[in-house]
């Protein structure tokens, strides 16, 4: 006879079995002490194995409806994986936390410089323009440092410029995270959806191109 503890971990006469919480081992002539299997929770669990076809790993354990209290092992009777709502909303976080490790590496040309264009920097030239969209005098050259941390001197209007090549350079990466999201979300095969790389280059290469402006007022 074999048991299955309440880990559902099939014993038998050639294994043991180490208790969760006392850390006592359990094996051999213990398998015969009805208070041994009591005190693990096991109960006897048969194995309905067929001739041919079958993958022990995909087997499951259930109720034996033929023994009350017993178990029975068999070969899965409905799909071993299937796509939840929690799939997919973590498959959607995934794809988010990719979209937001390549926006801090996203960098501009601008001029002919290379500009970094992450979400910091991109927020502290929103907050620059429109303190001088509302009138707070920041002067007719501002220093903004490029991705070599030389400082370029910009005019209002070039800074305004450089905040839409910026936005610009953020949209395609927006655009291919919510395209992935849909492909996702159509997917009905569970091995296929499981498959997905989101962190793939190939649903986000063409994304990267950087953004230029040829020049200025």
């Amino acid at each position: 006879m074999w048991y299955v503890p309440a880990t559902d971990t099939v014993l038998t006469y050639g294994q043991r079995y180490t208790h969760p919480d006392t850390g006592e081992v359990y094996g051999g002539t213990d398998y015969n002490d009805p208070a041994k299997l009591a005190e693990i929770g096991a109960v006897p669990l048969r194995i309905e194995q067929p001739d041919t076809g079958f993958d022990a790993a995909t087997w499951e354990i259930v109720d034996d409806p033929e023994n009350e209290g017993g178990k029975l092992k068999r070969p899965a009777t409905t799909t071993p994986w299937t796509i939840t709502p929690a799939d997919l909303a973590a498959k959607a976080n995934a794809v988010v936390e990719e979209r937001t490790r390549r926006l801090e590496l996203l960098t501009v040309s601008y001029l002919g410089w290379t500009i970094v264009a992450d979400p910091k920097a991109i927020a502290n030239l929103t907050s620059i323009v429109a303190a001088k969209t509302a009138g707070v005098p920041i002067g007719d050259a501002f220093p903004w440092p490029d991705a070599s941390g030389a400082v370029q001197m910009l005019t209002p209007t070039q800074l305004v410029e450089l905040g839409g090549v910026m936005l610009q350079a953020t949209l395609p990466l927006y655009t291919k995270s919510w395209t992935l999201n849909g492909t996702l979300a159509v997917i009905t095969d569970a091995v296929v959806f499981r498959a997905v790389d989101v962190t793939a280059d190939a649903y986000w290469v063409d994304a990267e191109e950087p953004s230029s402006s040829s020049s200025s007022s």
